[in-house]
């Protein structure tokens, strides 16, 4: 992390399918054979990208591995994919309980978790 904050680490950018991304985290996910349903909604007329595809991938991966490991069973985590003229906006979102309300400015701290989480990981994701 603090390699990619000094500047050390720079994106190798080049085009992507969006598309073919998602899937490929979706199967990694779905390794593990979560009780969640994963659902994906992206235009198959969505064009190719020029980013880093490892590190959005790595992102891709850390956000749905969350929701997967502080959703409850049976909960829908949904993955949309959106043009907006030459910006790409991804969005996961799910239907389990949420951030409590008065821990929401926290949410994107560093290292930051929960009082009682469960689950294993860094406060990274």
């Amino acid at each position: 992390m603090s390699r990619l904050e000094s500047g050390f680490i720079q994106p190798k950018k080049d085009w992507c399918d969006i598309d073919e991304l998602v899937y490929h985290v979706i199967r990694r996910i779905e390794e593990n054979k979560p009780a969640q349903r994963i659902t994906v909604n992206i235009n198959p007329g969505i064009p190719l990208f020029k980013l880093d595809k490892g590190m959005l991938e790595q992102v891709i991966y850390n956000v749905l591995n969350n929701a997967v490991l502080y959703t409850e069973p049976n909960c829908e985590i949904d993955v949309i994919a959106i043009c907006h003229a030459d910006l790409l906006q991804i969005i996961i979102e799910d239907d389990g309980k949420g951030f409590p309300a008065n821990k929401i400015g926290q949410v994107f701290d560093k290292f930051y978790r929960l009082k009682h989480s469960t689950a294993g990981g860094t406060g990274l994701g």
